[in-house]
């Protein structure tokens, strides 16, 4: 990919004297491929674990490129993504806490459907005796994103995108 960069003259007037001054540089936005638009975004929704039910949001964010995961050749449908994963009692179980941590992982996009793979990161907000689980799950063309936490225990993940990132 390559950026396109426009350089040009100003001219300003200073004290009755003209001086001529460079324009500063400018990049023109790299519009990223319509099904990595499509998946950016935050999510929310619940998942299930030995504990009862857990409220859950996650930011998805793709941080540019393809990658190429078996060192031969490069995949241009997996992406490197990013984010923030944030859980939170619900209703039904008022008791389970609330924390956050970073998350990052790949992406691999296809026609109907985005298949993410996430672990886990830098905790933001750690809960006493709780520990961070990465996720797996597909998210479809409208929104919805199914999958589980990867730790033993936990599962049913059901999330519907609530807005672009």
């Amino acid at each position: 990919m390559r950026n396109i960069i426009k350089l040009g003259f100003a001219c300003l007037l200073v004290s009755g004297a003209i001086s001529a001054q460079k324009a500063t540089a400018q990049e023109t936005p790299v519009l990223k491929p319509l099904a990595v638009a499509q998946m950016q975004g935050i999510y929310g929704g619940t998942f299930l674990c030995s504990s009862g039910e857990m409220g859950m949001t996650l930011s998805i964010r793709d941080i540019g490129g393809t990658i190429n995961p078996d060192g031969k050749s490069v995949n241009a449908n997996t992406r490197l993504i990013d984010g923030v994963l944030n859980f939170f009692p619900t209703v039904g179980n008022p008791n389970a806490p609330h924390g956050a941590f970073e998350v990052g992982g790949t992406a691999e996009i296809y026609n109907y459907f985005t298949k993410v793979k996430l672990a886990p990161g830098k905790w933001l907000d750690k809960p006493e005796n709780f520990g961070a689980s990465g996720l797996e799950g597909m998210i479809s063309k409208t929104g919805h994103f199914s999958g589980k936490p990867t730790v033993s225990g936990c599962h049913t993940l059901d999330m519907t995108k609530l807005r672009e990132q």
